[in-house]
This record gives C-alpha cells, sequence and structure tokens, in this order.
C-alpha cells in the first residue's frame, strides 16, 4: 500500500485542475501576459541607457521611461484580477473537498468509523482540505515559474552567451544543494503532520468533555497537556523555519549575490573592450536574479508538496 500513496497523490491533484480547467486557462493565459510584459521592461531600460539619453532623443526617452512605469501597474492590476478569481475557486475547490470527505465519512460503518480519532477527521475537514485547494492554486503559479524560467533564460542567451554561462553555471549547483536538504526537511514534515493531528485531537475533544473535566477536577491537567501540544508543534514550525530560511534562503542570496557579482565583473571587461554595451549589461542583470527565482520558487512549491502530503 506505501508503494501505491504517492500515484494516488498526483491523481488527486491533477484531477482537481482538470476540473477546473477554465482557471487553469485563464491563469496560463494572465501567466504568459505578465511574464511577457516583465521581460519588456529590461528592454527598455536598455534603449533607455544606449540610445535615447546619449542621442538625446526626448521621444525614445518618454516612451522608454512611460513604459517602465506603466508594465508594474499593468501587471498588478493583472494579477489582481486572477488572484480575485482563483481565490473563489480555491475556495469551491475546499468546499468540494470536505463534502466528498463527509460524504465517504458517512458511508463508512461504525466499525470502522470507530478506529478513527474525532479530531483527526475535523482536523481533515478543516484543515487539510483547505491546504490541499490551496496547493493546487500554487500548482498553477509553478507553470508561472516555468514559463518565466524558459522565457528568460532564452532572452539571456540571445543577449549574451558568455555572461548565460556564468549564471546558468550555478543553476546544477542550487538543483543539487535542495535536493540534498530536502531529504532531511521531509522528516521534520512528517513530525510537523503528527503534531498537528495530536493537537486537533486534543482540541476537539476537550471541548465536549468539559464537563467531565471539571467532574474530575482535571483542569491544569488539560490545561498543561494542551500546552505541551502547542510548544512541541511550534517549535517544530520554528525548526523548519530556520531550516528553510537559513539553509535555504541565505544559500539562495549568496549564490545570487556571488553571480552577479561575477556578471557585473565579466560585463565591465566586455564594455571595456567594446562587446557589450552598459545598457545591455544593466538589463542582463535584471533577469539573473529573476531567473534565479523562478529556480527557487519551484523548489519552494516542490517543499510545499512534501509539507502536504503526510496529511493526506
Amino acid at each position: 500500500m506505501e508503494e501505491r500513496k504517492p500515484e494516488k497523490y498526483r491523481l488527486n491533484l491533477m484531477k482537481f485542475i482538470g476540473e477546473h480547467r477554465r482557471m487553469m486557462l485563464l491563469s496560463m493565459l494572465v501567466m504568459l501576459i505578465t511574464t511577457g510584459l516583465g521581460l519588456v521592461t529590461p528592454w527598455l531600460m536598455q534603449y533607455l541607457v544606449d540610445k535615447a539619453l546619449p542621442h538625446r532623443n526626448v521621444n525614445l526617452l518618454v516612451l522608454c521611461v512611460g513604459g517602465i512605469a506603466i508594465i508594474p501597474i499593468l501587471n498588478m492590476l493583472i494579477s489582481a484580477l486572477e488572484n480575485v478569481y482563483k481565490n473563489d475557486v480555491q475556495t469551491r475547490i475546499t468546499v468540494k473537498l470536505r463534502f466528498q470527505l463527509l460524504d465517504k465519512l458517512l458511508k463508512l460503518s461504525p466499525t470502522t468509523l470507530s478506529k478513527y480519532q474525532q479530531g483527526d477527521i475535523t482536523g481533515r475537514l478543516v484543515r487539510t482540505c483547505d491546504d490541499i485547494s490551496g496547493f493546487v492554486s500554487k500548482l498553477l503559479n509553478g507553470f508561472n515559474n516555468v514559463i518565466s524560467f524558459l522565457f528568460i533564460g532564452v532572452v539571456m542567451l540571445s543577449m549574451n552567451a558568455k555572461l548565460s554561462a556564468i549564471v546558468l553555471f550555478f543553476a546544477p549547483v542550487m538543483v543539487y544543494f535542495y535536493y540534498r536538504r530536502i531529504k532531511f526537511w521531509r522528516t521534520t514534515y512528517k513530525d510537523i503532520s503528527v503534531a498537528q493531528k495530536e493537537y486537533d485531537v486534543f482540541i476537539t475533544e476537550v471541548v465536549p468533555g468539559l464537563k467531565t473535566v471539571q467532574m474530575f477536577q482535571q483542569e491544569k491537567y488539560e490545561i498543561e497537556h494542551g500546552q505541551e501540544l502547542n510548544r512541541k508543534y511550534r517549535d517544530l514550525q520554528n525548526q523548519l523555519q530556520k531550516q528553510r530560511s537559513f539553509q535555504g534562503r541565505l544559500f539562495w542570496e549568496l549564490q545570487d549575490s556571488l553571480s552577479t557579482s561575477l556578471v557585473y565583473a565579466t560585463g565591465i571587461y566586455f564594455i571595456f573592450h567594446h562587446q557589450m554595451s552598459i545598457g545591455q549589461l544593466l538589463a542582463f542583470t535584471v533577469y539573473v536574479p529573476r531567473f534565479y527565482g523562478a529556480i527557487n520558487s519551484l523548489f519552494v512549491l516542490y517543499m510545499d508538496r512534501d509539507q502536504l502530503k503526510p496529511e493526506i
């Protein structure tokens, strides 16, 4: 049975995406538009520095500055409208998941149902269903990161292959690092899942039993037990944040700074030898953090998948 769980997990997620094809197609269209607009801004910076300013071309200057100012506003408005629609769909997915789970629970025999703790069932109905629907929406953002990764990679290669080689050199290093760290983070994910279930069981079962607790004067014990469960869950969450922030984020910032510094140094060398313009270098350096950011976001999505998986 253990070998079949990953397959079932993937099929269920793809099923929910397939049932909301309209949202998926709309999100993909919006992502293509916003990604394309985001790629235009550095090109406008290049034209501004290399052509508009040296030649005192006022019309081109106004066009470049206006484009740099307007494009982020357009991206924000388009993304805001998309998020409103996605939140509505996410809510409908959550409700559908809850009623599907409730329908299955109602079909179970009393003997089978008695094997489950009430708190665990409540946690799955309330928290896990919401987490799954949220992850389905994140999958669409993952598509955006894939598009950004491909588009930006092609643009950088077309601008300067030698500088692109420096940027691409660090990409496998990022992949290897995250691959090595994910194995350790998975253990923390499982521990968090267990702690969440224990806390759900406690909260769900202590409230109906308040009169019994008062009758046997166990108030102090129940409070201490609840605080201990909450402390255990909070410590695990802090541990995960330290792992992902200090080990993951810090590594990403270090390699991003190192690669950007090498790109600047090499680009300045090319400028001195008339192999590159200042505007091209500025535009290229804008793409570098976006390129690495897309890779990092894809790994964050993969980590969110691993964090959700123990709950299913």
